[in-house]
């Protein structure tokens, strides 16, 4: 593996330079994870630029990897926490996500950030038009045999530059399922997103809880830390922050969507109803 580019960020929150901040105690070996002092978002400082994250850190390595060091360094542990995810995905209800999407989105063109080989776009019902960003071009190859027999389509780049092409107002629903944890600039993408949903339109977010027991239990050896593919880390308070700051309105976070037990948490947020949308944009070949 090559030695990635690395960017310094400013607190994707509020955008205080925490350069001159002390590294938190939750880094690991060369990633500075900073907790911001004014807005308290937890965050890796220095990242590797997307075109590493898409490509030394695509999410298809970097899982296994980590899989393999939990298991090499906490055999025990690792093996229970796999069976007990298993017990888990048995007791409770699976697909939250796609719940979630077909139950707020209405009818139309809805769109996954990240979609990876379409596997939820696939399950979304006859009502919807499926579309997908995806920058790896093996997945965005699958995507496509999911996606176009139903009229839909999947732009394969970065999702900040795949967003711009979709004309604003166009979508019903826009799905962020485990993404927004590895986007770099995820206060654009929020923006982004926002305006290409139609007025009214839903916005679906599920990423890991740092503000979970779990974490305050594990702390380093939490499952949610992955270096350094997993550059942001959400509370639920800075979750819905970043997503109001981006012009949303929170439709759903309950309880039971940021239980405190689980690694996760979902968020659904509603474009406002009396934004007036702008002619649509020509859209980018």
């Amino acid at each position: 593996m090559s030695e990635p580019k690395l960017s310094h960020r400013a607190c994707p929150l509020c955008s205080r330079d925490n350069r001159d901040e002390p590294a938190s105690r939750w880094s690991r070996d060369e990633w500075t994870i900073k907790e911001c002092p004014e807005c308290e978002f937890i965050y890796l400082e220095n990242a590797p630029e997307y075109e590493a994250l898409a490509d030394d850190y695509c999410w298809t390595l970097t899982v296994p990897q980590e899989r393999n060091r939990r298991l090499q360094s906490e055999p025990l542990f690792s093996r229970l926490s796999q069976s007990w995810k298993q017990v888990w995905s048995r007791t409770l209800p699976r697909g939250k996500c796609e719940w979630l999407a077909q139950r707020f989105c209405q009818p139309g063109s809805v769109v996954d950030l990240g979609c990876g080989s379409g596997s939820l776009l696939k399950k979304m019902g006859d009502r919807f038009v499926p579309h997908g960003i995806e920058i790896d071009p093996h997945a965005a190859a699958l995507a496509r045999q999911v996606v176009e027999p139903r009229g839909g389509s999947i732009v394969e780049c970065d999702v900040l530059h795949g967003l711009r092409q979709f004309p604003e107002g166009s979508m019903s629903g826009v799905v962020m399922k485990c993404y927004l944890e590895h986007e770099t600039a995820p206060a654009d993408v929020l923006r982004a997103a926002e305006r290409i949903l139609r007025p009214g339109g839903h916005l679906v977010i599920k990423v890991p809880n740092i503000g979970c027991w779990n974490f305050r239990m594990r702390g380093k050896k939490w499952c949610g830390f992955r270096f350094p593919d997993h550059v942001n880390y959400f509370t639920p308070e800075t979750l819905q922050n970043m997503v109001q700051n981006a012009g949303f309105e929170v439709a759903r976070f309950q309880w039971n969507d940021h239980f405190p037990l689980g690694d996760n948490m979902y968020l659904v947020a509603q474009r406002p109803e009396s934004v007036a949308v702008a002619e649509p944009l020509r859209r980018v070949a």
